[in-house]
């Protein structure tokens, strides 16, 4: 089941706190797989789609480490504006990717950097 519940949250806080929507801007989407090799083929699906993909492994904490595996992270980043149908429609693909890859889609966040926001607004939180 594909949801959409985190980026319609993401995107009334934004709206909340004045960004502008129309402003193209860094978005970052997000990976998360147990495996290497699930995160590698999940970043090759990625590329055949034209996307930059960036792999890293996370370590567990040290005092885990003998029991807990790393875990992979893929990041994309995209120039784009926030538009609340792309969004919508590049989170459904990427959780179909993620699936397919034994891995889960972590979702995404917007640079908003230099934005003149409503520090109000941003107080309430």
């Amino acid at each position: 089941m594909h949801t959409h519940a985190a980026d319609e949250q993401l995107l009334q806080v934004l709206k909340q706190i004045g960004v502008d929507f129309k402003k193209p801007r860094e978005i970052n989407f997000y990976f998360v797989f147990t495996t290497e090799f699930s995160a590698a083929a999940a970043a090759r699906v990625l590329e055949q789609k034209k996307l930059s993909v960036e792999k890293f492994q996370i370590d567990p904490p040290w005092w885990k480490r003998l029991f807990v595996k790393p875990t992979w992270t893929l990041a994309v980043t995209r120039q784009m504006p926030l538009d609340e149908a792309k969004i919508k429609s590049i989170t459904t693909v990427f959780q179909q990717v993620a699936t397919a890859h034994n891995g889960s889609y972590d979702g995404w966040e917007a640079n908003v950097a230099g934005e003149q926001l409503d520090e109000s607004k941003l107080k309430n939180l």
